[in-house]
């Protein structure tokens, strides 16, 4: 279910299930999340942290529950929210292609952004929009930074990041935290996960902790 009538939030899960082979991985997932902040999701390995990111990204259906996104970021006439930038697991491009043309193919989707624009996007995270190296030489790190641009390089008013710091040198962390709160202080929503202690204590304005299935508000510091 997906609706948006009346909402003073961008995002409500109201008491999502959700399971795989018979697996219980959310048990009654419910959450408001507030346009303008940082959201940060914690929790071990396993406790389905990246199926809750792609239930919000409308990349998994829900087995019971609803999942309501507000007009900033669905249209009722798309299968799939269209104004969410997401990088979850690891992010995947055409390996025989340079990195540019990864990000262009992917912006002739929606048709919202100019080369100038992607070019940014690159520079932004650390990577050359004029690198002739293909895809699948680059390093993990550099893949991550792809990713990263092709998640913020439309602007959209909600990003969802699995571990965004992930192979990520200590000077392109940096980065990349100043990214996140500048998007996040410019209006921005963002909900991340990170296993990072200092990445939490840096970046989040709520603290989710998602435990048994169930997502549980730890921290407020909004």
């Amino acid at each position: 279910m997906d609706g948006n009538t009346g909402m003073n939030f961008l995002l409500e899960l109201d008491d999502v299930y959700k399971s795989f082979a018979g697996t219980q991985v959310l048990r009654g997932v419910s959450a408001q999340f507030e346009p303008g902040m940082c959201h940060a999701i914690v929790g071990p390995n396993g406790s389905g942290k990246s199926v809750l990111m792609k239930v919000i990204c409308g990349l998994l259906t829900v087995d019971a529950g609803s999942v309501r996104r507000s007009a900033a970021i669905s249209k009722h006439d798309r299968p799939l929210p269209g104004a969410i930038g997401a990088v979850i697991d690891r992010p995947a491009f055409l390996p025989l292609s340079r990195g540019f043309d990864n990000l262009k193919d992917l912006a002739k989707i929606l048709n919202r952004v100019t080369d100038d624009e992607i070019r940014s996007s690159m520079e932004e995270v650390g990577l050359d929009p004029n690198l002739k190296q293909r895809v699948r030489n680059y390093s993990l790190g550099m893949k991550q930074k792809l990713g990263l641009a092709q998640a913020l390089m439309e602007h959209p008013p909600l990003l969802v990041l699995d571990e965004p710091l992930n192979a990520l040198d200590s000077a392109s962390v940096e980065t990349v935290r100043k990214i996140i709160r500048a998007r996040v202080d410019a209006g921005s929503t963002v909900i991340f996960t990170s296993h990072n202690s200092e990445d939490i204590k840096l970046l989040a304005d709520r603290v989710w902790q998602l435990h048994d299935g169930k997502l549980e508000l730890t921290v407020d510091a909004a």
